[in-house]
């Protein structure tokens, strides 16, 4: 049955959006079925939802940004110094990554501190060689 504004058996409501109930109803809280009715669905609890196959995976351990990094100023700056600790935590990270089932990402930044690090110490160990010959070419010269 419609009132004189076209509206239903709709309930009014207020400006929040609650029922409001005409004066001397009283609520009869939620209703449950009778024995033998069908009980209404319940609601599942609810899950987190999960990654996609192929999305990008989570967090990078510190110890690949940290490999990477050592690497990075091992090659600037201080090959010999820098450049060892870098392949020990690329090493270290690249294994954790690995053994994290895809749930670790930063296996990149691993291998690139293993690589600069190697890279910073075959350069380092190359600058000792020839400060090494230039000293004995030196020493044997006078």
């Amino acid at each position: 049955m419609s009132d004189a504004f076209g509206r239903g058996d709709e309930p009014e409501r207020d400006a929040f959006g609650n029922e409001v109930r005409p004066e001397g109803h009283q609520w009869l809280g939620p209703q449950t079925p009778e024995p033998g009715q069908q009980q209404p669905p319940q609601q599942e609890a609810w899950q987190p939802p999960v990654a996609p196959p192929g999305a990008a995976p989570g967090r990078t351990p510190g110890e690949a940004t940290g490999a990477m990094i050592l690497g990075i100023l091992g090659v600037i700056f201080c090959p010999l110094v820098l450049s060892v600790p870098a392949i020990v935590l690329g090493t270290r990270a690249r294994r954790e990554i690995d053994g994290a089932g895809g749930t670790l990402g930063g296996r990149g930044q691993a291998v690139t501190g293993i690589v600069l690090g190697w890279v910073g110490t075959g350069f380092g160990a190359l600058v000792l060689l020839l400060i090494l010959i230039g000293a004995l070419v030196a020493d044997g010269g006078s």
